[in-house]
């Protein structure tokens, strides 16, 4: 499945047309079609505005096709990072089961990257398993 195609599905699951999204994430009806017919990858300022509209959407799913769609709800962490909150990748329930700090310490380890170039294009890096 391409971004294209999960786009499109975002789209179906909120039952929305590309005016409306464009509406909804504050970019030009053209980006979106530019998106949809695979012209155009989605920028880094296109990803900042989706996921700000639909925090719910998994952005490595959305990025690269890995995981569901919606992700569970996350902890907000107080940190600030590029003038937006940070998301905790860890979840609630996930949170309650810590009881080390070897276990607190390897929830900050990296599993992506996001490489994003001054004309909005990005690459995406992807934590090497043993």
């Amino acid at each position: 499945m391409s971004v294209s195609d999960r786009l499109q599905k975002i789209m179906d699951y909120y039952k929305i047309n590309s005016g409306e999204l464009a509406r909804k994430i504050g970019v030009q009806k053209s980006s979106i079609s530019h998106i949809l017919s695979g012209r155009n990858k989605p920028s880094y300022t296109f990803l900042s505005k989706l996921i700000k509209a639909f925090p719910e959407i998994n952005l490595k799913w959305f990025i690269g096709g890995e995981g569901e769609m919606i992700t569970e709800l996350k902890v907000l962490n107080n940190r600030e990072s590029f003038g937006d909150t940070e998301t905790d990748s860890t979840t609630l329930n996930d949170r309650n089961k810590i009881t080390s700090k070897d276990q607190v310490n390897n929830l900050n380890e990296i599993e992506n990257l996001i490489i994003v170039y001054n004309d909005n294009t990005f690459k995406l890096l992807n934590k090497k398993r043993d």
